[in-house]
C-alpha cells in the first residue's frame, strides 16, 4: 500500500499548524496583558487614593498658613511653643 501526498496538502497542514500556534501564542499573550492591565488598574486606584489624601493634607496646611498670617495667632503660638514673653509679662508655670 502506497501513501500518496501532495505538496498542497502538506502546505495546507503546515499553514494550519502555524495558524494554531499563532492563535495559541496570541491567547497566552492576551491573558498576560489582561492580567497586567488589572494590576495597573489596582495601582491606579491606590495612587488616586494617595492623591486625595495628599490634596487634603495640602488644604489643611494652606489653611494653617492662612491662619498664621493673623498677628494674634502668631503671638499665641510663639508664646506657647517658644516661650515668648512680652515686656512686663510674668510667666507662671505649673508642673
Amino acid at each position: 500500500m502506497k501513501f500518496y501526498f501532495s505538496w498542497s496538502s502538506v502546505l495546507f497542514t503546515f499553514i494550519c499548524v502555524i495558524l494554531l500556534f499563532s492563535i495559541f501564542f496570541i491567547k497566552i499573550t492576551h491573558l498576560g496583558v489582561k492580567r497586567e492591565y488589572r494590576l495597573f488598574e489596582v495601582k491606579k486606584k491606590e495612587l488616586q487614593v494617595m492623591k486625595e489624601v495628599i490634596e487634603k493634607e495640602i488644604l489643611v496646611k494652606k489653611e494653617y498658613i492662612q491662619k498664621m498670617n493673623e498677628p494674634s495667632l502668631v503671638i499665641k503660638v510663639s508664646k506657647q511653643k517658644m516661650g515668648y514673653v512680652e515686656p512686663g509679662e510674668i510667666i507662671i508655670r505649673f508642673e
